[in-house]
């Protein structure tokens, strides 16, 4: 499985930004870290992505073809993967260094308390089905997953915008 970006890029980015942790560990555990955070990234925003894979054989998100970034109002050539995706996972990556299992929780879906009144009793529950209808088309799993604001701040203007506002609101 490959992941995004470089480890020699990655090391580059992590000194530059001052986060001196990615240098304490392996070239093995740091290659480990991007492939799960590479395949975090994709299961938290690759449905969100504009335009389609630029090739169908390919196991991430990025390279696409028919990529737009808003900010710029312009297009993403066909095939290239913005560096601004690069480094959102290099972000991850430490996350997953720090917290190894972090990104992807496993979880067991069951009632979940909405709410509860403490003085007369009250409680209401959402099932895993309710969950899948507030979800829409997104996976209600993403409800479990962390946020980090700063990957959001890094790929905002590489996102669908519908799917922007959709992903804040579930």
């Amino acid at each position: 499985m490959s992941f995004y970006g470089s480890l020699v890029n990655a090391l580059a980015y992590h000194t530059a930004m001052g986060n001196a942790a990615w240098g304490d560990y392996t070239d093995a555990q740091r290659e480990a870290a991007l492939r799960r955070a590479s395949r975090a990234f994709d299961g938290r925003y690759g449905r969100m992505f504009p335009g389609c894979k630029f090739d169908l054989a390919q196991r991430l998100a990025w390279p696409r073809s028919g990529a737009w970034d808003q900010c710029a109002c312009a297009p993403v050539p066909d095939g290239q993967t913005p560096v601004a995706i690069e480094e959102a996972v290099y972000e991850l990556a430490l996350v997953e260094l720090l917290t190894p299992g972090g990104l992807s929780p496993s979880v067991t879906l069951g009632r979940i308390t909405q709410s509860e009144k403490v003085d007369v009793i009250s409680r209401s529950f959402f099932s895993p089905a309710d969950l899948m209808a507030v979800a829409g088309d997104g996976s209600p799993l993403n409800a479990f997953r962390p946020t980090f604001a700063v990957v959001e701040d890094l790929v905002g203007c590489y996102l669908k915008k519908a799917e922007l506002w959709n992903a804040r609101v579930v």
